[in-house]
């Protein structure tokens, strides 16, 4: 429970039923049978640590808008993503303004904003390995030019949220 995103109270039921450590042994053995590479996987996993990490990342009123309370918070989570810590946080902590390239300019964020744009780069990132996987399963199960296919659909887990959030019940919805 090191990450703030595994740790919302009200959001996330605790199962105490299954083994963390075998579920992930289980789960990285299946996604080479899936047709992901080793590399691919690696990045998989670094992905989701990026997210994991830049969840924590908290942020303080800073000489311009807003600043990191931990730097070394930034440089793990940059150093991830294959960025500079000042890429990183520019990306979060200003808002780029204009209407072009020769009028733009950056606008700082409070920690506040600064604190929903992390959000947002967390849930973008995430979804974005959400598609990979779901386009790489794809590729390994679809058949070409079959004179019948049977479509296959499960999403394990969600029946163990006590309460759905609002982003949960969108996936849901969408899978359903």
């Amino acid at each position: 429970q090191d990450y703030k995103i595994c740790n919302q109270k009200g959001t996330v039921a605790e199962v105490t039923t299954w083994n963390d450590a075998a579920e992930f042994e289980d789960m990285h053995e299946a996604l080479l049978k899936v047709g992901f590479t080793e590399e691919a996987r690696l990045e998989l996993y670094k992905m989701l640590v990026f997210v994991l990490q830049l969840g924590n990342l908290d942020f303080k009123p800073g000489k311009e808008g807003s600043e990191a309370k931990d730097p070394k918070q930034v440089e793990a989570c940059a150093a991830l993503l294959q960025v500079t810590p000042q890429q990183l946080m520019d990306a979060i902590s200003y808002r780029t303004m204009g209407g072009g390239k020769l009028s733009t300019y950056k606008v700082p964020l409070e920690p506040r904003a600064a604190t929903a744009a992390r959000n947002s780069l967390c849930a973008h990132i995430y979804c974005l390995v959400f598609d990979c996987v779901v386009s790489v399963i794809n590729d390994y199960i679809s058949v070409y030019n079959a004179a019948h296919c049977v479509g296959l659909l499960d999403i394990f887990g969600f029946e163990n949220f006590k309460t759905n959030s609002f982003p949960q019940l969108c996936i849901n919805f969408t899978n359903e």
